[in-house]
């Protein structure tokens, strides 16, 4: 297939996945591709809700556009990544927007033209109200991008404020690894009583790589002890075990006396030192 076979295939692709495997077969530094994306974007944002009911195909010719996007592209990345259309709720928690994905692509292709500018518009997807359940789109995209960008402190504030869930809280705590220890201790605090394993994950994570790891054992050991998250207890025994550091070891041995099934995972913890 040739350069502009391809294209073509680009031009009238009627899915996200036609638009995928069209942009996987055209050179990234074709310099009718820009032109092509573009295009089709138009084509179909013209009528969105007949041409891509989900944001499907749109997402995917916006991260094609992400290789190749030019000032003058700017312009159509804001009106995107403020882009909401909705379709019938599927349930009583369904709010219908269909969008997200749109908004999370377009902001990282706005990203490689302007870092400050999608910046703020990540800041404000952290309060999106239409943020989908399921996968936390457009929010994810938007913590991921400000932690790579070291902008820490709207991250603090959206877990501070209990915004996050799931991964999206979990990469909030990851990018704050360097905070002050007052600070995350203060979080901590207000997290403890959580259910969200894999948001405390995200915080333990953060917890135990701290230089000042002495400040949070405390708390670390008043979770295993109480905490009714057994899984969370059993991964968190391990980490201990795993970072070779023998003061914490030794508080966690100190525990191995609780009773069961706390007891025991503590217990296997602990078999695995090295002899």
């Amino acid at each position: 297939m040739s350069g502009d076979d391809r294209l073509a295939f680009l031009a009238r692709a009627g899915s996200a996945e036609a638009v995928t495997a069209a942009l996987s077969q055209i050179e990234s530094g074709n310099p009718r591709l820009r032109e092509a994306v573009l295009q089709r974007y138009n084509q179909i944002d013209a009528d969105p809700r007949r041409l891509d009911s989900d944001g499907g195909i749109r997402s995917a010719l916006l991260r094609g556009l992400r290789q190749c996007a030019q000032a003058g592209d700017i312009g159509l990345l804001e009106s995107a990544v403020q882009t909401y259309e909705f379709a019938a709720p599927r349930g009583h928690d369904d709010h219908g927007e269909v969008a997200c994905n749109v908004r999370a692509a377009a902001l990282l292709a706005l990203a490689e033209l302007d870092e400050p500018l999608a910046a703020f518009h990540a800041t404000r997807l952290l309060a999106d109200r239409f943020t989908a359940a399921g996968s936390r789109e457009p929010a994810l995209t938007a913590v991921r991008l400000l932690a790579a960008a070291g902008r820490h402190l709207p991250l603090y504030r959206h877990v501070l404020q209990n915004g996050a869930i799931g991964d999206e809280a979990a990469e909030c705590f990851r990018a704050l690894a360097e905070a002050p220890p007052s600070i995350l201790l203060d979080l901590a605090e207000r997290w403890q009583s959580s259910s969200d394993e894999v948001a405390l994950l995200g915080l333990f994570d953060t917890l135990l790589g701290h230089p000042d790891l002495d400040r949070f054992t405390g708390f670390v050991m008043r979770f295993i002890e109480e905490s009714e998250l057994l899984d969370l207890v059993a991964y968190l025994a391990a980490a201990i075990v795993a970072r070779h550091s023998e003061p914490l070891i030794e508080l966690l041995a100190g525990r191995a006396g609780l009773p069961n099934p706390r007891g025991q995972l503590i217990r296997d913890a602990l078999a695995l030192r090295p002899s």
